[in-house]
């Protein structure tokens, strides 16, 4: 009965672990494993809405083309308090939180027809004292096309400035599709 629950128990923390891999999307460490990515695919397009939503936040990532040039714009909400933005075309938002100024960019630098590729620059308060958030950022579709997998690589957070606290990280953020089409946010599944 003992070998019975302990198989059970291992069972439900596995399950565990990789749903919470696959809905809240960060790779994670654990044990020495990661949860697996999904693989890429050429099926779909980048073009339409796209969301993410954990228990902490809820984000939205459209996406359009311009002469051949994806254009991205992100809409962030903070579930646990009242941070919150909303970038333009350009990938780029300025905003006021307890105070602070925070500003946020997500630039596409390449693409291919698969893939594409850009920079993560997010800065709340002073540079000297604030929390800044930097990556190099790979975007791909996968599964039938209607997964958007969003890898931060090379994630740095700072708090503090110079003489704070440095950590660097992996994140992955696994969005859905919600439309082809751009979809406002309030048509969302959130």
């Amino acid at each position: 009965m003992t070998q019975h629950v302990s198989r059970l128990a291992r069972a439900a923390a596995t399950v565990a672990i990789v749903a919470a891999g696959w809905s809240a999307s960060p790779a994670q460490s654990q044990g020495g494993s990661r949860v697996p990515l999904p693989e890429r695919t050429d099926a779909g397009t980048f073009v339409g809405t796209w969301y993410w939503v954990s228990r902490d936040a809820s984000v939205a990532l459209w996406i359009r083309e311009t002469r051949r040039k994806p254009e991205l714009k992100l809409r962030y909400l903070n579930t646990g308090h009242a941070e919150s933005f909303e970038t333009d075309w350009n990938g780029r938002a300025e905003y006021v939180f307890a105070g602070k100024l925070g500003k946020f960019s997500l630039e596409s630098t390449e693409r291919d027809a698969n893939t594409i590729r850009g920079r993560w620059h997010w800065l709340l308060g002073p540079e000297d004292r604030g929390r800044t958030e930097t990556a190099r950022v790979t975007l791909y579709r996968a599964d039938d096309g209607r997964s958007l997998v969003m890898n931060f690589e090379d994630l740095e957070r700072s708090i503090g400035g110079a003489s704070g606290t440095r950590l660097r990280y992996e994140q992955v953020w696994v969005l859905r599709k919600a439309t082809d089409r751009l979809a406002p946010w309030d048509e969302l599944p959130f």
